[in-house]
């Protein structure tokens, strides 16, 4: 009865408070009711938190039979005194709204108030509150411009919403047209999301023509080795409509520009004849604007040139609350640059043009090619907190580089980061494939602890809410994951807000994992450990481990943990592939959704424990018993 008694004692309270007219009083009546409805989800917070108990066997004997006898005696009370409080509160809003009708006047559309009519033209322009934190979906169609167009009022409360998301790249004019964005007194008050892209053009390309004209004519014998393979198709693979001759023709031709460039990587005077001169010269007029852009990329980099202009840049517009640093951007520069491959064969400018294409990270590792600025997703972060900044969303979106090195050599760098990041509440990291023949051999166990030591700064926080971590890069060319574990990730802090948790390729062990589901303060809405594998411990305690914390769980791929002495029919029928999301759960997320008590890779159920936990010393279901 101590939720009846509370809520008699706010009622009690409440009543005694002094009223001055008839509108007030109804409204501390309002202020009344509405305390006691809180008091009565509280109690059935309660109630369903002892009916788990029960369901779950957790008590048992007398304290059975008195939870249940209070239970039936406490809803006996409380039914009908609800149901009385909902009649006053109905009663209640019809008295409100008769005793303030009269004073009120007609207001019409323009009356509102500035932030009721931008939030009315947010619903316009697509609203998507905050389940999209990074705006994949970018900025506004016709509508808003539309808007502009109606009346001063309409312009001045809707031209904010112009801009919800913009990019910025390491080139002078990007960052000159970002920092005008950022000063402009309307549109910057819109802008939510920020997009920094880091594509590279690389030195030892700037610096030797030989080394440009060998590694375009690699890349473009790839591009052609893969027409020629689709010849057959490539009228559809290209989509022109181009007839097979024409392709075949092309194809002639862009073998012919490859002989060329890569006999002028070697000796540029044995070619002689005209054809010869014009794509050297095709080569020679791009490489000195590869050159230019080089330049300015070292300038925009010396003394943090470029991280400081950003970070004051988004410390000027006061709504930015994501973050987003790519090496790859499929609307800048590659878009500005970037031409098919019968454009380039057949159209000498379109060729030139695609040689500026600025490189991703993979490729600069792919060709031994150099370090790329990976200090700016250190700096860049601890430059913006510095500047007065506030992101609560970031997102790492990257082909991975040579060598992670230049994120943990300098200790101060770190501590400023985890500065940075205390207010964070969604972090993404995601490991982009861009060539099936990126994956290369073992990510080297140094290597992987500068990454665990970059994402220790970045996730120590109590904010986070949002978690997607894909280690992607860390497979192997022969499919297999690193040893190194990661579950010092999970487990070197507690997780007070995580709500929603997805990794992949993530290799570790299972009392890491059982640490970590341990220290999480309540249940997690959602938990996708996908293409995990265990380094020790079986996967049948695993699963018994996610049942305690997760309320919805997709596992997909998993392996290590003993389910490599498993059929592949047997494993794939417990642990299911599937592409996107899945139709149904697998046995394994009905098991832990508690929607089946057999856990599929034991043997017999796992008792329940006095704690409510399922776990179990039952040993894993040999193949042949599955």
């Amino acid at each position: 009865m101590d939720i009846v008694d509370r809520a008699l004692k706010i009622a009690v309270k409440q009543l005694w408070h002094p009223l001055t007219n008839a509108l007030d009083s109804l409204y501390q009546r309002m202020k009344i009711l509405a305390s006691l409805q809180v008091a009565f989800r509280e109690g059935e917070w309660e109630f369903s938190r002892a009916s788990l108990l029960l369901e779950n066997g957790a008590i048992a004997g007398d304290e059975l039979e008195l939870i249940q006898a209070d239970r039936e005696q406490n809803f006996e009370v409380l039914e009908p005194l609800q149901q009385a409080i909902e009649l006053i509160e109905s009663d209640t809003r019809i008295s409100v709204d008769n005793v303030s009708r009269p004073t009120l006047r007609p207001l019409k559309l323009l009356e509102m108030p500035d932030e009721v009519l931008i939030k009315i033209f947010d619903y316009v322009k697509g609203w998507t509150g905050k389940t999209a934190p990074f705006y994949e979906l970018g900025n506004i169609g016709e509508d808003v411009k539309n808007l502009r167009l109606t009346c001063r009022r309409f312009c001045s409360t809707s031209s904010d919403l112009l801009l919800r998301f913009v990019r910025v790249e390491l080139t002078p004019s990007s960052l000159s047209q970002f920092e005008e964005i950022s000063r402009h007194p309307t549109i910057s008050k819109g802008v939510r999301c920020v997009r920094v892209v880091l594509p590279l053009y690389n030195a030892t390309l700037a610096q030797d023509i030989s080394t440009f004209a060998q590694h375009n004519a690699q890349e473009l014998r790839d591009l052609t080795e893969t027409m020629e393979l689709l010849l057959p198709h490539a009228v559809h693979a290209v989509d022109l409509h181009f007839p097979t001759e024409k392709v075949a023709e092309e194809l002639r031709n862009a073998w012919n520009i490859v002989d060329i460039w890569e006999s002028y990587a070697i000796n540029p005077k044995d070619l002689v004849r005209e054809t010869d001169l014009i794509y050297c010269g095709v080569l020679q007029e791009a490489h000195e604007r590869y050159r230019q852009h080089f330049q300015e990329q070292v300038i925009l980099r010396k003394d943090a040139y470029f991280i400081k202009a950003v970070a004051a840049a988004i410390a000027r517009m006061p709504t930015v609350d994501a973050l987003e640093i790519c090496d790859f951007d499929y609307q800048g520069s590659w878009r500005t640059y970037s031409r098919s491959w019968i454009d380039q064969v057949s159209d000498k400018e379109a060729l030139g043009q695609n040689l500026l294409v600025p490189m991703r990270w993979e490729q600069a590792r792919r060709y031994e090619l150099g370090d790329p600025p990976t200090e700016i997703l250190v700096k860049l972060p601890a430059a913006i907190h510095q500047a007065g900044g506030l992101v609560t969303a970031l997102k790492l979106e990257l082909s991975f580089p040579e060598s992670y090195a230049t994120l943990t050599q300098n200790e101060e760098d770190l501590v400023a980061l985890k500065a940075s990041v205390q207010g964070l509440k969604h972090f993404k990291l995601r490991a982009r494939h861009f060539k099936v023949r990126s994956f290369g051999p073992p990510v080297p166990e140094a290597e992987v602890e500068h990454i665990k030591t970059f994402l220790h700064a970045l996730l120590d926080t109590q904010s986070l809410e949002h978690l997607f971590l894909d280690f992607g890069f860390l497979w192997d060319r022969d499919n297999m994951p690193s040893s190194t574990s990661l579950g010092s990730l999970f487990t070197f802090r507690s997780w007070p807000k995580l709500r929603h948790l997805f990794w992949r390729v993530c290799p570790l062990h299972l009392e890491e994992f059982k640490q970590f589901i341990g220290n999480l303060p309540t249940p997690i809405e959602y938990m996708g450990p996908h293409a995990t594998h265990l380094l020790s411990g079986t996967w049948a305690e695993a699963l018994d481990v996610l049942r305690r914390k997760a309320k919805y769980t997709t596992i997909e791929c998993p392996s290590g943990g003993g389910l490599e002495d498993m059929p592949k029919e047997e494993r794939e029928d417990i642990f299911p592939r599937r592409n996107g999301r899945p139709d149904s759960d697998s046995k394994a997320e009905q098991y832990v959704a508690g929607k089946i008590e057999q856990n599929p890779l034991r043997k017999t159920p796992a008792l329940a424990s006095e704690a409510g936990e399922v776990g179990g010393d039952d040993e894993m279901l040999p193949a042949a018993e599955i």
